[in-house]
């Protein structure tokens, strides 16, 4: 690879000399090579188990992974991944109705009480600091999914 050509580990033992008449030379000389082939495969097999050992314990030790980020009732913001450079990132806060721990998702609502229209995943959302609970969106963009429902909000007179 690279400018080395390929090895196997039969390369690196000496060659056989031996008579291509005498069958039993031959079959003797197979083996041998097979030995060291199959030496050679399983001090490969244990590097390969010793190395999955290292890494299922690595990944055990993995604290970085967290779940149930989120309970009924909390206020939360959620993140805009289409935000333009000078407006802000997060909008809300709503209120979490309710988990779905399966899917690491959560139901919206508005302050008004209304449901967000989609479920949202925990990926999406972080703790809103909130000294006390406010019935207005700091602020809210439209997404394409939820047009319709701003929508109707909107024609029944009520903000989202």
């Amino acid at each position: 690879m690279y400018g080395r050509h390929p090895t196997l580990p039969s390369d690196s033992m000496p060659p056989v000399l031996f008579d291509l008449d005498d069958p039993d030379q031959r079959l003797e000389t197979t083996a041998r090579e097979l030995d060291a082939v199959g030496l050679h495969e399983a001090a490969a097999r244990e590097r390969a188990r010793k190395s999955g050992k290292l890494s299922e314990e690595r990944h055990a030790r993995n604290n970085k992974v967290v779940t149930n980020r989120f309970s009924v009732g909390d206020h939360v913001l959620l993140r805009d991944p289409t935000a333009f450079k000078f407006e802000p990132r997060w909008y809300g806060p709503f209120t979490i109705r309710d988990c779905y721990p399966e899917f690491d998702s959560y139901q919206l609502t508005f302050p008004s009480g209304q449901l967000h229209p989609t479920r949202i995943h925990a990926d999406m959302l972080k703790l809103a600091k909130l000294e006390q609970p406010t019935k207005e969106l700091w602020y809210y963009k439209a997404h394409a999914t939820d047009v319709t429902y701003v929508v109707a909000l909107n024609l029944a007179g009520q903000s989202p």
